[in-house]
């Protein structure tokens, strides 16, 4: 095998496994991953919170670090967002 550029290239997907904050960004992907198999495809910021909220591990967990820890996996290319049109009330709202 001929190592090229392609396989040289850090693989940005994984690189919440050798962050500081490890812990809470596997459960992150745990609670995505856990939802996923019951074919539950989207989850809202609110439902990871309140799902990280349950365990003790979790009681001085904030919704401001969990908006950061969901931001830095989207940024990594872990998860995806989309637009939330739930509480679309006029036109501008949803652009």
């Amino acid at each position: 095998m001929q190592i090229t550029d392609k396989l040289m290239k850090p693989l940005t997907e994984v690189k919440y496994l050798n962050a500081d904050n490890v812990s809470r960004y596997r459960c992150i992907m745990r609670i995505f991953f856990d939802n996923y198999e019951k074919l539950h495809y989207w989850l809202y910021q609110e439902d990871v919170f309140e799902a990280l909220k349950r365990d003790p591990h979790f009681e001085d967990y904030r919704m401001e670090q969990c908006q950061q820890d969901l931001a830095m996996l989207t940024e990594w290319k872990n998860l995806n967002t989309i637009q939330d049109t739930r509480k679309v009330a006029s036109i501008e709202e949803f652009y």
